[in-house]
């Protein structure tokens, strides 16, 4: 996984003054030393980081976790983020791991990066000879996790917030797309590293499934993730074309090639119902509890009147 994270004052949420919007950048500021710590800080309780860096919006940072086995991930993420809270909290800062904390600003995604391996430790998803370096497998596994992916929001992002992550124009993906270059995609394929790679990059291909979001129970969330891909696999599905970059999710004729995603908790709880794979590897008493904490979430949001709303509506109407 990589996670996304803010980071901002102790008494106020919003961006910090010493830290610009820019990706990948390097200030002297207060925020750069407190990643650097936190960094530190979860190496030391054995947590490996394979990498941090800034993140588009102000304040905003990203921890690139190695790959692991699915429940050694999982184990990881729930240790790593009540950690980085409080160590920002150490060092007079806050720490939150919301889809979407700023209207205007990107919000903060937990990207899976996904290998299936065989009983030796070999992957099963890499063909050099593929042009992008997909075996049969790892193509019905993709198809499986596109088929899955409404039914799959629920639980990899699982609240209200999620769904104003997943909007146009900020790099999240809004329909079950696939390919290579697209920062819109649903799922991207990096180009395989090959020669002299590293430990972690020996497997070649990757599936990076950009759905999830932090808020998610990793563990539900890896289970349905799992559940799609081999489902995929069982039925043998068939994997469309890629759509990159250019081509926007739209086909020659102007009709939409993609399957849309569901734009509201509400809709995806729908989705979730409609998908017995999903709901099968959960199993019927944790999915009923599940989907009634996530009703009531939803029922509860929606009765909210908001501050937009009354400056809105209340002296037009």
């Amino acid at each position: 996984p990589e996670i996304e994270f803010f980071l901002s004052p102790a008494d106020s949420i919003g961006p910090l003054a010493d830290d610009p919007s820019s990706y990948f950048e390097r200030s002297r500021g207060r925020s750069r030393r407190v990643e650097l710590e936190i960094v530190a800080g979860l190496e030391a309780i054995g947590i490996h980081v394979e990498s941090s860096h800034h993140e588009v919006a102000s304040g905003q940072f990203e921890l690139d976790l190695p790959l692991q086995p699915a429940l050694v991930s999982a184990d990881t993420v729930t240790t790593l983020k009540p950690a980085v809270k409080e160590m920002a909290r150490d060092r007079g800062m806050q720490a939150t791991f919301m889809p979407k904390p700023l209207a205007d600003a990107a919000g903060s995604g937990m990207h899976t990066h996904q290998v299936l391996v065989d009983r030796s430790g070999r992957s099963v998803f890499d063909d050099p000879s593929d042009a992008y370096g997909l075996s049969a497998i790892a193509k019905a596994f993709l198809a499986g996790q596109l088929d899955h992916a409404p039914g799959m929001c629920a639980l990899v992002a699982p609240v209200v917030n999620s769904y104003k992550r997943l909007v146009p124009g900020y790099e999240a993906p809004v329909a079950g797309s696939w390919g290579r270059h697209s920062r819109g995609a649903l799922i991207r394929v990096p180009t395989p590293v090959r020669g002299n790679a590293s430990a972690d990059e020996v497997f070649g291909t990757r599936l990076e499934l950009r759905l999830p979001d932090p808020s998610c129970n990793p563990y539900l969330a890896y289970t349905a993730m799992l559940a799609a891909g081999l489902d995929g696999l069982d039925r043998g599905c068939e994997l469309g074309p890629p759509l990159e970059e250019l081509e926007h999710g739209f086909g020659a004729s102007g009709h939409s090639v993609t399957k849309p995603l569901p734009a509201s908790l509400g809709e995806a709880l729908i989705a979730l119902e409609d998908d017995d794979v999903i709901m099968a590897a959960l199993g019927s008493e944790l999915m009923e509890l599940f989907r009634t904490a996530k009703t009531l979430e939803w029922e509860t949001y929606r009765r909210q009147v908001t501050p937009w709303e009354r400056d809105t509506y209340f002296q037009r109407s």
